[in-house]
C-alpha cells in the first residue's frame, strides 16, 4: 500500500487538500465565477475542458448550462487568454473549445490552417446547441473574405 501524506490548510472555513507523496496529484477544483454549472455533468465537463490548458488549476468558467440530455456548454478562460472562449462537451466525447479571438483584418498564409480549424470547432458547437444557429456561417463568411486578401510571407524575392 502506498503512503500518502496530506497537507491540510485552514482557509476561512475551507480545508484545502494538497500534496501527495507518491506523485499522484489530486484533481484540480475548477473555478466557476458566476455560480452556474452545478451538478455532476457540469463538474465532469469543466474538468474535461480544464485538462486542455497548461495550467488547469487557473482555468475559469462561466455561463455553464446543460443543452439536451448529454451536452454541457459554457465559457472558459485560461492560460493567460484575454477573453473567454466557448466550449461544449457531449457524453463520451472530447471537449470542443472555440477561441473567440476576433479575426484580424489580414492573415498571414501560415496562419490560415489555425483559423480554419477554429471554424470547425464553431461548427461543432453550433451542432451541439452551444452557440446560436448561424454563428458558424457568419464566422466562415467573414474568414473567407479575410482569406481572399491574405499575404504570403513564405516567398522570397
Amino acid at each position: 500500500m502506498k503512503r500518502r501524506f496530506y497537507l491540510h490548510c485552514l482557509v476561512p472555513g475551507l480545508f484545502l487538500l494538497a500534496g501527495v507523496a507518491d506523485g499522484t496529484a489530486p484533481g484540480y477544483a475548477q473555478t466557476v465565477i458566476d455560480g452556474s454549472g452545478r451538478g455532476k455533468a457540469a463538474q465532469a465537463a469543466t474538468q474535461a475542458v480544464a485538462k486542455h490548458f497548461q495550467a488547469p488549476q487557473d482555468v475559469r468558467f462561466r455561463k455553464i448550462r446543460s443543452v439536451g440530455k448529454n451536452t454541457v456548454c459554457g465559457d472558459v478562460k485560461g492560460d493567460g487568454s484575454a477573453g473567454f472562449s466557448e466550449f461544449g462537451v457531449s457524453a463520451d466525447e472530447n471537449p470542443v473549445i472555440f477561441d473567440n479571438r476576433p479575426i484580424p483584418a489580414a492573415l498571414d498564409f501560415k496562419e490560415v490552417n489555425g483559423w480554419l480549424n477554429q471554424s470547425v470547432a464553431l461548427e461543432d458547437l453550433e451542432e451541439m446547441g452551444c452557440v446560436p444557429k448561424g454563428s458558424y456561417a457568419r464566422y466562415r463568411d467573414h474568414l473567407n473574405k479575410v482569406m481572399e486578401t491574405r499575404k504570403d510571407t513564405t516567398t522570397t524575392h
